[in-house]
């Protein structure tokens, strides 16, 4: 079982890394858009100018959005247990399965560890909702294919 808690812990870091690494890539975003919009000085093109400054603004509004939502997942994230026992699925669970693995935490997708391939999914999303409140035996119909739950941890 140490084995199944080193797993979780490892996929919790690697997913920890890259939502931080995401949340970096945009806060550099918005502060460039920012720049770009704050140094933009009047011109003499009056309309062009403002349509500038307002498609700027939008992206960064996107970006800003973009943000909370990462934020959101990594605090999510980080509150994650990744203690070995499990009777049913729920968030931060290992769901081994017929047809894929999946770590119930952020709806990242696939990612490589050790040479086998998880699916980070979020709770919400169709096959995660599918899972929760699983045990392992039971089954699941998802895209017109019955997945068996092997094991839970």
């Amino acid at each position: 079982m140490k084995e199944n808690s080193d797993i979780k812990h490892l996929l919790k870091q690697a997913l920890q890394l890259l939502l931080q690494n995401k949340i970096e890539s945009v806060q550099q975003s918005i502060a460039s858009a920012k720049e770009s919009r704050d140094g933009d000085s009047k011109s003499s093109a009056g309309d062009k100018h403002e349509t500038a400054r307002a498609m700027v603004q939008i992206e960064i509004d996107n970006l800003e959005h973009q943000l909370s939502r990462l934020l959101k997942s990594h605090s999510e994230l980080v509150q994650l247990s990744t203690a070995p026992f499990v009777k049913e699925a729920r968030t931060g669970s290992m769901v081994v399965t017929s047809v894929v693995n999946y770590y119930i935490s952020s709806g990242i997708g696939k990612m490589e560890l050790n040479g086998n391939f998880y699916y980070a999914i979020s709770a919400t999303s169709p096959i995660g909702a599918l899972l929760l409140g699983k045990s392992a035996g039971d089954s699941i119909h998802f895209r017109g294919m019955e997945i068996l739950i092997k094991e839970l941890f």
